[in-house]
């Protein structure tokens, strides 16, 4: 919990348990996913206790899964990163020719290391420049330097004058036909310090965040909701449906009747989706949305779902009497 209340003061702004959501508590398990399931069940408990002496309204633990979700959580390359490593197995002749294949398939085209282990001469077609990497549907058209790469691996395979009809052949698989083994794949790229793992998963990110996820998921041959992990917790700026609210509707503190200026932003947020308000300050919000419920009759209902009537002693009711309540017709 000390570390619970540091997080909220130092990272969301947050100085009161009444103000705590579920997103935040999200973001605070995910700074720590290996210790998940045991900060989860403090969390319970510490707020299961916080409900019963009424200083939450609402268990902002409840909902939460000791699984986590399943975004992706690696870690991928900046782009100056991706420049260097391009640079590298472009212009670097002392690079190992199955270094610099694995890396380009996997920093352009997305290969894993099993396609690339897996890819014969056959799959190759030297008049279109393409080749067939694992379960994909068509042939990947190669770029110049990835087929400049791809020759570079041939012609160190025709140098040890071996049978075995895969493009990577080590000492070990020279004199058979079987496909070198998953611990050299692994250790490959061991020289440039990073997994091809790594180099996969970044050019996932790009594809799925920039072009559909049913046509990365076709392309690559993958299931279709395997490329949405990639997007997970991600929302374009430019999508949303207005960007000048610093909020959503969907990040309103749900204790949003703890402090007055929580209630009253939620309040404005929704006279200004319904254009009854052209522009939202602090100064003015209380008249507006006196004048705002005072038109409307008592039974109106918001084209949110949402109907503002005066507080009833049957109803639960905001601490401010002043101000009218908010339901939420469900």
């Amino acid at each position: 919990m000390r570390d619970l209340a540091r997080f909220l003061i130092t990272n969301r702004g947050k100085n009161q348990w009444s103000r705590v959501d579920i997103h935040d508590l999200e973001a605070f398990l995910a700074t720590g996913p290996k210790s998940r399931e045991r900060r989860l069940t403090v969390l319970r408990q510490y707020f299961r206790f916080a409900q019963n002496q009424r200083l939450v309204l609402i268990d902002p633990s409840k909902n939460l899964s000791a699984n986590g979700s399943n975004a992706f959580r690696g870690r991928t390359l900046t782009l100056d990163q991706q420049r260097e490593l391009f640079r590298r197995w472009t212009t670097d002749t002392d690079v190992h020719p199955h270094e610099a294949l694995v890396g380009m398939l996997a920093l352009l085209h997305g290969a894993s290391s099993q396609e690339a282990r897996l890819l014969q001469i056959d799959d190759i077609d030297h008049h279109a420049q393409t080749c067939l990497l694992g379960n994909r549907p068509h042939p990947v058209p190669l770029d110049p330097a990835s087929w400049a790469a791809l020759q570079r691996c041939l012609a160190h395979r025709d140098q040890q004058r071996t049978t075995n009809p895969h493009v990577l052949v080590t000492k070990g698989t020279k004199a058979g036909r079987g496909p070198a083994s998953r611990a050299y794949l692994s250790h490959v790229l061991d020289d440039c310090g990073i997994s091809p793992r790594m180099i996969r998963s970044t050019r996932l990110v790009d594809l799925v965040n920039t072009m559909d996820p049913k046509l990365v998921a076709t392309a690559f041959g993958m299931d279709p909701q395997v490329p949405l992990i990639y997007l997970a917790d991600h929302v374009d700026a430019g999508r949303l449906p207005n960007p000048t609210f610093r909020r959503s509707l969907t990040h309103v503190r749900r204790n949003m009747c703890a402090l007055e200026n929580d209630w009253l932003e939620a309040m404005a947020m929704l006279l200004v989706s319904s254009r009854s308000v052209s522009t939202w300050n602090s100064s003015s919000a209380p008249a507006a949305i006196e004048f705002h419920v005072l038109r409307r009759r008592r039974d109106a209902v918001h084209p949110f779902g949402c109907r503002f009537s005066r507080p009833r002693p049957s109803n639960r009711t905001c601490p401010l009497a002043k101000h009218p309540t908010l339901h939420v017709n469900r």
